[in-house]
């Protein structure tokens, strides 16, 4: 039987809901820079950054481009904000 370190390195780890582009773009966060945690929860503090999800072996990140209705900047320019800012993370 396999411990569960041989089976995480064998298995392809896939992150299908942390929205990299609200942290690139509302947060203004750099995703290559490596980010501390909350200390504390809170729904709206995004933990993603691109060293930390590599050091876990992630290996498929799925960004999904979310904009609110209620915002000072109209909902698809900020989809292609969120977009324009995860862009240069992509594919590395």
């Amino acid at each position: 039987m396999l411990g569960p370190a041989s089976v995480h390195a064998k298995a392809p780890v896939a992150d299908l809901h942390a929205h990299p582009a609200l942290n690139a773009y509302y947060l203004r966060r750099d995703l290559e820079r490596e980010h501390r945690g909350p200390r504390k929860w809170n729904p709206l503090r995004q933990q993603i950054d691109l060293p930390r999800a590599r050091l876990g072996g992630l290996r498929v990140l799925t960004n999904c481009v979310y904009a609110p209705s209620v915002l000072p900047v109209r909902p698809f320019r900020a989809a292609l904000g969120g977009l324009d800012a995860a862009a240069p993370n992509e594919a590395r």
